[in-house]
Formats: structure tokens, C-alpha cells, sequence
């Protein structure tokens, strides 16, 4: 395992996002984690995910934070790119790369609740449909989208199945909710 320093985790600002995707503006590791957060936390009221304690809010806060922290090393690889590594490496191998990078992110992969992540799996996406809805350029960028959005519904659907009393299907509308300015 390895300690990460402040000085590398703060180099999530030098990270760029959507490499293959044309963009009208760039987006960096940093301003996509604050965001991840921010909709995870609003996510969790909507599902009427319980945050009566500040165990559940850290442990919220904590995994959005983290959750792509390892991609200052890695870089944000794209998900056909993981794909292909998985179908010729086999699944564990990101795992693998991804191991030994952050001893804190590791520690948070293993004991963060399922829920927790699933909630803040479900913000990444949100985010990443809002980020393209606002500012994705050409029919790539579209289709990356609609695919993304195809993933938040699988998503939401396995969800409800795992934890049917939370209010999944809610989420559906949030990435519209995210580009109102009020």
C-alpha cells in the first residue's frame, strides 16, 4: 500500500477528463469529484437515503471524494478503453492496477457500504450526463451520453432490486435538475 500525498491528491485540478469526447470546455478530476459530491449528498436526500448521523455524511463524503482519486496516477482512463483491458486481461486486472496506488482509497473500496457506493456510482453518472448535456459537442459526444444514460438506468434498476425501500428511480431526473439555475 501507499500513502498518497496532499501534494499528488491535489493534482486531481492537472487531470483531464474526456479525452475522447468533444467538449466546449475542458474538465478536470477535481471540479468533477467536488461535483460528484455535491449531487451525492442531494441524490441521498431524494432517495430518502437515512443521513440522520454523521457517520453515514462522512462515510457519503469520503467515498465521492476518493472515488476516482487514483486517476492522478492512472490518468481517467475511458470506459472502452477498460473494457478492452478487461475482455483481454480479465476483470481483475483493474482492480490490480488500481491496488497499492492509495492505501486510503483502498480502504475505503473495501469498507464504504455498498449502498454508499451505489449512491455515489449513480452521482458519477449523473454528473457525467449533465456535464455532456451542457457541454458535449457532435454526435460522439451524444452518443457517449445516451450510453451513459443507459448505464444510470441499468444502474438504478439493479438498485431498486438490492434496495427496494429507497426511492431509485428519482434519480432519473436529476441531470435535468443539475442545468436549472435558480
Amino acid at each position: 500500500m501507499s500513502k498518497m500525498s496532499i501534494g499528488l491528491k491535489a493534482r486531481t485540478a492537472h487531470v483531464k477528463r474526456w479525452q475522447i469526447v468533444r467538449v466546449a470546455r475542458e474538465q478536470n478530476l477535481a471540479e468533477h469529484t467536488f461535483v460528484v459530491m455535491l449531487i451525492a449528498e442531494e441524490a441521498a436526500k431524494i432517495i430518502g437515503f437515512p443521513m440522520s448521523g454523521s457517520e453515514e455524511r462522512v462515510a457519503l463524503y469520503d467515498w465521492a471524494i476518493h472515488h476516482d482519486i487514483i486517476e492522478v496516477v492512472t490518468g481517467d482512463l475511458n470506459t472502452a478503453v477498460k473494457a478492452r483491458i478487461k475482455k483481454k486481461a480479465g476483470c481483475e486486472i483493474i482492480d490490480d492496477i488500481e491496488s497499492g496506488i492509495c492505501d486510503r482509497y483502498d480502504k475505503l473500496k473495501r469498507e464504504t457500504p455498498a449502498v454508499i457506493k451505489a449512491i455515489v456510482k449513480c452521482a458519477d453518472l449523473i454528473e457525467a450526463i449533465a456535464f455532456l448535456q451542457n457541454e458535449g459537442i457532435g454526435n460522439h459526444a451524444e452518443n457517449v451520453r445516451a450510453g451513459i444514460e443507459e448505464a444510470l438506468d441499468k444502474l438504478i434498476t439493479e438498485c431498486t432490486d438490492t434496495w427496494p425501500l429507497l426511492w431509485w428511480g428519482k434519480l432519473r431526473g436529476m441531470p435535468d435538475m443539475i442545468l436549472e439555475y435558480e
